[in-house]
């Protein structure tokens, strides 16, 4: 039998990173990065370019996760706005 999915909690992964938890930041790591990755290389169209803009991402997404307000968007449009806006 298989048992449900649970769907991965964007917006409980920036209170972690708010609160200091580098495991929150390595499991969001670890579940969008390749797909921000290629949103990068999309609009940047270079390999190298891209994979700055995600580092540099990821940064904003630690040092600014306190600002994150879920009255005004998902939390995964928050993150993946930062890459786009970045790029």
């Amino acid at each position: 039998m298989n048992s449900p999915v649970t769907p991965f909690d964007f917006g409980r992964c920036l209170q972690a990173c708010a609160q200091g938890d580098r495991r929150a930041l390595q499991a969001l790591y670890d579940h969008e990065g390749a797909r921000l990755l290629g949103v990068a290389r999309r609009i940047a169209r270079d390999n190298a370019t891209a994979e700055d803009i995600v580092h540099d991402a990821f940064i904003r997404i630690w040092t600014r996760a306190g600002s994150f307000d879920p009255a005004r968007g998902s939390a995964q449009g928050w993150i993946y706005s930062i890459v786009r806006h970045l790029a």
